[in-house]
């Protein structure tokens, strides 16, 4: 992958979500599903349900998309590349 794009993924997905906004708490942005390093295709859609990101949501014993509780962040926290590369 381009290392400007993965840098702008990184940056993107670090971000502390903007206090009074309609985001869901506790999430991070959804940029992408799979692994965009082996991806030939891509598809766009609607962000996921804000159920996704939590742990009891139907059959799923873990939140199908990482969110800033597992990473032990706060909302208002800054991720770290390490944390952003994990997403």
């Amino acid at each position: 992958m381009n290392k400007k794009i993965k840098t702008n993924i990184l940056h993107y997905i670090s971000q502390p979500i903007p206090k009074d906004s309609n985001i869901v708490q506790h999430s991070i942005p959804v940029v992408f599903f799979g692994d965009i390093e082996k991806a030939k295709f891509a598809t766009i859609s609607i962000n996921p349900s804000d159920k996704e990101f939590y742990t009891n949501y139907k059959q799923y014993k873990e939140p199908r998309i990482i969110n800033r509780q597992n990473l032990s962040k706060m909302d208002f926290d800054k991720l770290s590349v390490e944390d952003a590369s994990k997403v």
